[in-house]
């Protein structure tokens, strides 16, 4: 038997099997590359036989842990439909989803999930998130969800202001392959253009000028936050995803009772494992979001090397 298998969609860049192989050395770990062009699958409803095969070998699927990296929904959009840019391409995707599916249903009781699929799905939904948050006396910015043009500039103070749009859908990769991620909007861009907007629901968020981005790490009942500043005027309302390279990155350690809050909510959704964005302003926080498996291979170097100790410490213990 496995210790660690590691689930993971082969287009990932920022959890790989080298990265997986150096967190967990000297455990018997194993992965699962979904959509790899060399997986083969192979049910059999009759006897009962579940056998996945890549690069020509057997992978064991009974371990005493299994990690889900990144979030579980983006298992949807791997290698397999991203390569065939066809009418296929969706099909595809959906037939894979099918088949990760079963494989969580039929290995959730074989041993610990970091994070449960079904839990680490449920907490990516932003709407859920949004009433979740409340409750646990977290702080947001002014936020509808809606496609009405009236109802989204209706988060935008008087005056010339700007708010934030984003889809509510999954992020990352996805999003940032075919679509912002989050954008700027006026008052007069949403009324110039009202139907752009009814299409489908979006979330329409208050902009609040931050002192820093803070990216919290929950370990279980620990956590790790990272401040993040950027060391000029923020070009795009996403930092994280977009200005990198002009930003300066620390450990943050003034913030137990928010984290306490963000550790509390976490176990809510059923996870043991997150990253969750804040911003920080004027001395009050501010929760943005959940990323249910969310990485942290961006950071530099020695911020990784805790984040990686508090991870492999959570998934052997």
């Amino acid at each position: 038997m496995l210790d660690v298998l590691a689930v993971i969609p082969s287009r990932t860049p920022s959890f790989d099997r080298k990265w997986v192989s150096r967190v967990f050395a000297g455990v018997k770990t194993g992965f699962l590359l979904l959509g790899h062009p060399s997986t083969e699958v192979f049910i059999n409803a009759g006897s009962s036989r579940i056998s996945i095969r890549q690069d020509g070998a057997e992978v064991p699927l009974e371990a005493r842990s299994y990690i889900y990296l990144p979030s579980s929904c983006e298992r949807q959009h791997t290698v397999v439909a991203k390569i065939r840019r066809d009418r296929y391409a969706d099909f595809v995707a959906r037939e894979w989803d099918v088949v990760t599916q079963f494989l969580e249903d039929r290995l959730a009781a074989n041993g610990k999930w970091i994070n449960p699929p079904k839990s680490a799905r449920r907490a990516s939904n932003k709407l859920i998130q949004l009433f979740s948050a409340r409750p646990r006396g977290l702080v947001m910015p002014q936020t509808v969800v809606t496609n009405n043009a009236r109802q989204a500039i209706g988060v935008l103070p008087p005056g010339k202001s700007r708010g934030l749009s984003k889809p509510i859908g999954e992020s990352g990769n996805i999003t940032a392959d075919w679509m912002a991620p989050s954008s700027f909007f006026t008052r007069d861009e949403i009324l110039a253009d009202p139907d752009s907007i009814q299409v489908a629901p979006g979330c329409f968020q208050r902009f609040i000028p931050a002192q820093l981005e803070l990216r919290t790490y929950v370990f279980g009942s620990r956590a790790i936050s990272i401040a993040i500043r950027p060391r000029g005027k923020a070009t795009t309302p996403d930092l994280t995803c977009q200005d990198l390279e002009e930003a300066d990155f620390s450990l943050a350690t003034d913030f137990q009772s928010y984290e306490s809050k963000l550790v509390a909510l976490v176990k809510d959704f059923g996870l043991s494992y997150a990253a969750i964005d804040s911003l920080v302003a004027r001395g009050r926080c501010y929760f943005l979001e959940v990323n249910p498996n969310g990485g942290w291979r961006w950071l530099p170097p020695d911020l990784q090397a805790p984040l990686e100790r508090e991870f492999r410490q959570l998934v052997l213990a």
